[in-house]
């Protein structure tokens, strides 16, 4: 399906590229600006978190259409240390 994709992250570029697609498919949902901001920003966040202590992982992201509204998963996944 067109409106998921599982970003590899491993680099600063990763993370870039995870927001940016992100914010592409919040577009294709139709957020708002406003939205679609918060969505760039959790995905930077969670991405970047992966890529400073995990150093590797992935970030999935689908779109998540249900009866009366439409939204969007972003499922951060790495092998890090965790919180002791």
């Amino acid at each position: 399906m067109e409106d998921e994709t599982r970003v590899q992250i491993g680099s600063e570029a990763d993370v870039v590229r995870a927001a940016q697609q992100g914010g592409a498919l919040a577009d294709r949902l139709g957020f708002s600006r406003t939205e679609r901001t918060q969505v760039v920003t959790a995905i930077s966040e969670v991405a970047g978190n992966i890529w400073l202590y995990a150093g590797r992982g992935s970030v999935e992201l689908a779109a998540a259409d249900e009866p009366e509204r439409v939204g969007l998963t972003v499922v951060a996944l790495d092998a890090g240390p965790g919180i002791a």
